[in-house]
């Protein structure tokens, strides 16, 4: 979800790189690099790669994603937890 626009985007596939410097809480779900491929956002331990193909946004064109913040609310979390989805439906 992108936090100021309250626009929801889905992630399909994601990859955890460990971080030794931990980001402040106020970067945490931020996009801090973005090329033609991917973008990396900044989590707790690490960072997320994500590759923009693995991205859907329903309605919503994000030229750029970089300098957007990303979070999710705990019930949403644990929904994604349980919830198997039908990936059909987002092609």
């Amino acid at each position: 979800m992108l936090k100021k626009k309250k626009k929801i985007i889905k992630i399909f596939k994601s990859k955890f790189k460990k971080n030794k410097k931990k980001f402040h809480p106020f970067f945490i779900g931020k996009i801090f690099f973005e090329d033609d491929k991917i973008i990396k956002v900044a989590v707790l331990d690490g960072y997320l790669v994500i590759n923009k193909k693995d991205i859907y946004a329903k309605n919503l064109d994000i030229k750029n994603y970089l300098g957007k913040t990303l979070f999710n609310t705990q019930t949403n979390i644990i929904s994604s937890q349980t919830l198997i989805p039908n990936v059909n439906d987002y092609k």
